[in-house]
């Protein structure tokens, strides 16, 4: 899916984390910052999101709210 761009790619990590490497074409917005709820309203909700941190704990955070 992330080859064929089939859908949004969403780093759900800290800037320091993304600034220290990220795969290219994802978007950041990470999931312990405050406002990171209202951050995720203006995403299209028609296609699909992949989400990804460092080790899943807080990828599938942010997949329960995004569900």
């Amino acid at each position: 899916m992330i080859n064929d761009k089939v859908g949004l790619l969403l780093d759900v990590r800290t800037p320091g984390e993304n600034a220290d490497g990220n795969i290219p074409g994802s978007t950041l917005i990470n999931v312990s910052d405050s406002k990171f709820t209202e951050s995720i309203v203006p995403l299209n909700r028609n296609i699909p999101v992949l989400v990804y941190c460092r080790s899943s704990k807080r990828s599938m955070t942010a997949a329960n709210i995004l569900k």
